[in-house]
């Protein structure tokens, strides 16, 4: 199947993808309309969310189980959805006052085995230097502007690492130095591709294109029907573009206010 062909709606796989990479780090159960996910916040892509499940007549009843299940378990209610399957839950959101935290447009692409364009792309994995881990992890930390990572999140990337919930490519300096990466979440039906970033010195080389084509490449391999990926800039939605995907939807994200009574 030739990339960007996205056949029929695609969005019921990114809703899979998405349950199946919350569920292999923090499953905790159902609640009425939701699936409710603890994730330690030492992961290094994934945070405690409820995801949406069916289509009950009254969300309002739901969200009230679901606020009292995170109070009880020191969670702040979090729900993310993908607009166009999920209007009815977005206008309850915006009536009970939840605030949109992220709105983001989901890019998909079906994957081909074609051959990896990127010989030099290092995975990272179980035998991987402890320095190497806490570098590339350093290096997206950097890149997005957040604080240098804790022990702990270095620990919590090396078992995703370990246990596959996270597939990690990056490219590496003369001096050894992390100055690409690339991961994959998840696992079948859908993955995303997720942590693309690029060192500012190294942009518009190709790096990011062949480490992302080498993802699409083992997603293919491993039997994935759909890659997706949320494009946080116009920046990525290109790079996004420029790799066949296509824009297939909105992902939001809603929190409830912490004050609220």
């Amino acid at each position: 199947m030739r990339r960007g062909a996205a056949e029929d709606d695609p969005l019921p796989l990114v809703e899979a993808g998405l349950r199946t990479a919350c569920a292999q780090v923090g499953a905790i159960g159902s609640l009425g309309g939701f699936e409710l996910f603890r994730i330690a916040r030492e992961h290094p892509f994934l945070r405690s969310i409820a995801l949406p499940m069916g289509d009950p007549p009254d969300w309002r009843a739901e969200l009230d189980v679901l606020v009292r299940a995170a109070a009880a378990l020191d969670l702040v209610p979090r729900i993310e959805l993908l607009v166009e399957r999920r209007a009815g839950l977005r206008a309850a959101l915006a009536h009970a006052g939840w605030l949109r935290t992220l709105s983001v447009p989901v890019l998909v692409i079906r994957p081909t085995e074609e051959p990896p364009t990127d010989p030099s792309a290092l995975r990272l994995g179980r035998e991987t230097p402890d320095d190497l881990v806490m570098a590339t992890l350093a290096a997206q930390h950097a890149i997005l502007g957040a604080s240098p990572p804790s022990p702990a999140e270095c620990a919590s990337l090396r078992d995703c690492l370990s246990d596959g919930g996270v597939r990690t490519w990056v490219r590496l300096d003369e001096t050894g130095r992390p100055v690409a990466a690339v991961s994959l979440l998840g696992g079948p039906p859908a993955v995303e591709l997720a942590g693309l970033w690029t060192a500012p010195e190294r942009r518009r080389t190709g790096l990011a294109r062949g480490l992302a084509n080498t993802a699409l490449a083992h997603a293919a391999e491993a039997g994935v029907e759909l890659v997706w990926a949320g494009a946080a800039s116009r920046a990525s939605e290109a790079l996004l573009r420029g790799l066949g995907m296509v824009a297939a939807g909105t992902l939001e994200s809603w929190e409830r206010p912490a004050a609220w009574p």
